[in-house]
């Protein structure tokens, strides 16, 4: 399975997954709703005992970046859920670089699929309020 396949699963829980998130409580008071979902994401691949500061400080950079002055807000209604499925999927491949299952230049390539992946599933991202 290649990772436009891999990435286009995680819609298929998107919704479970952030249900599961919703429920969860964390120690560390900066993990907020977006950052827990990076952490589910991540736990696809690598045990959550392996997510460190490292990873949060990635996760807020690519945030800060990909989603400057709101700009998930052109999605329409829901339109909130793009950066959460965002988190996921960043949080995926993460884990899957953790466990050194990606080499540096296939991580980046992996993530410029992550809006081909939302874009061809928006409607299913966006169907319903998180």
């Amino acid at each position: 399975m290649d990772l436009w396949d891999q990435i286009d699963l995680l819609v298929n829980n998107f919704f479970r997954d952030a249900q599961t998130v919703a429920e969860l409580v964390s120690l560390n008071p900066q993990d907020d709703f977006l950052i827990k979902m990076a952490i589910v994401g991540f736990s696809y691949r690598s045990p959550t005992s392996e997510w460190d500061l490292g990873h949060y400080d990635f996760v807020m950079q690519r945030l800060s970046v990909e989603f400057a002055d709101n700009e998930e807000s052109h999605y329409g209604e829901n339109s909130q859920n793009v950066k959460l499925f965002y988190c996921l999927a960043i949080g995926y491949l993460l884990g899957m670089y953790q466990q050194k299952f990606l080499t540096d230049q296939e991580f980046r390539n992996a993530e410029c699929l992550i809006s081909g992946v939302t874009m061809a599933r928006l409607p299913d991202i966006t169907s319903r309020a998180i």
